[in-house]
């Protein structure tokens, strides 16, 4: 009997160590590998000489770890609370609107009318050198004739340009005068005249058809910068400017203001936005205090909410690109532009 119990108590002991052994075995499995210094160089140095080495970059922390980080950023904002109310584009309208305190018993367009005025765009540096064999744009003088049948609103401010003591000649910003070839320089000259009502034909509105690549939409930026600045009556002649194109053409164009411009008008592109965001940006570039100058809106966006642009004063200057897109005159995205009360109009295509 005893030899059989000493033969149970080693098999057991036998277990145990098998046990123990495997346990190990998953312990030193799961350690990472710790190499030294000369150990990674060496390793480093011979996958150089072989061509296999490969450049990796972890995460500080592994949750950070995503699959496409462009797609989560592009994703809309989702609140982590539970029942939180998706109120994104009514906050953002909070936080761009002014309060303006209205004391009992006044109005608040008398309020509004005393706010201070928005500053001006910021200038560009006036030390600005031309190179050799280019010389400064000049679009317009006082001494210039201005034509007076330009229609109501351009007899009013720019029938006495000429005699203001505050006119200037307007001159192209040398930061896009640098860059202007010849064929731009006369394009921007032909589209400032036609727009200001300086050409003898009934309007004052264009049509740039310059063949592809040959530089469209810089020349409408330069006017676009241009009448934001300066006017024939020393103050800017546009205040808000609306820019229509297809939907792929929203980013390029924003992206070009901001190339062109380094930022020193605020553009507002709307685009892959849902109807709330849009009805909230649209009203917020329409306010007596709007932040941008310049909204960028595709031609279908425009044409649905093409009613909010229907009162005097909406906008100053209408720029639309990919003209063959309002070829059909009885289209309702070329009915819709037509309703837009704008005396100012300008075309690119070609």
């Amino acid at each position: 009997m005893r030899d059989s119990d000493d033969d149970d108590a080693s098999l057991h002991d036998d277990e145990n160590d098998d046990e123990e052994e495997y346990a190990m075995t998953e312990e030193d499995e799961d350690e990472p590998v710790v190499m030294s210094q000369a150990d990674v160089r060496a390793r480093n140095v011979s996958m150089m000489v072989n061509g296999t080495l490969a450049t990796s970059v972890k995460p500080f922390v592994r949750g950070l770890v995503v699959e496409d980080p462009e797609v989560v950023l592009r994703r809309a904002f989702k609140s982590p609370f539970p029942n939180a109310p998706n109120a994104s584009a009514e906050l953002r309208r909070r936080l761009a609107a002014r309060r303006v305190f209205v004391p009992w018993g006044t109005n608040a367009k008398d309020a509004l009318a005393a706010m201070p005025k928005p500053t001006a765009l910021a200038t560009t540096d006036e030390h600005i050198t031309l190179p050799d064999g280019i010389e400064d744009l000049t679009l317009w003088t006082p001494g210039d004739g201005v034509r007076d049948d330009a229609g109501d609103d351009a007899t009013t401010t720019m029938g006495d340009a000429s005699a203001n003591a505050n006119a200037k000649p307007i001159v192209v910003d040398r930061m896009l005068t640098r860059w202007l070839r010849p064929h731009q320089r006369e394009g921007v000259q032909f589209m400032f005249e036609c727009v200001m009502g300086l050409r003898d034909f009934d309007g004052c509105g264009c049509i740039l058809a310059d063949d592809m690549g040959l530089g469209k939409t810089l020349q409408g930026i330069t006017l676009l910068w241009t009448l934001l600045r300066q006017g024939m009556d020393g103050t800017p002649t546009v205040k808000r400017a609306l820019i229509v194109c297809p939907t792929s053409l929203v980013s390029n164009w924003d992206d070009e203001c901001n190339k062109w411009l380094n930022g020193r008008v605020k553009t507002l592109p709307i685009c892959d936005s849902t109807r709330a965001e849009v009805v909230s940006s649209v009203k917020s570039f329409l306010a007596p205090r709007h932040m941008a100058q310049v909204m960028i809106v595709s031609y279908e966006t425009f044409r649905v909410h093409a009613d909010r642009f229907n009162f005097d004063g909406a906008v100053d200057l209408v720029m639309c690109d990919e003209a063959h897109r309002l070829k059909n005159g009885e289209t309702l995205t070329n009915k819709a532009l037509c309703g837009v009360p704008c005396l100012r109009r300008g075309v690119l295509g070609g």
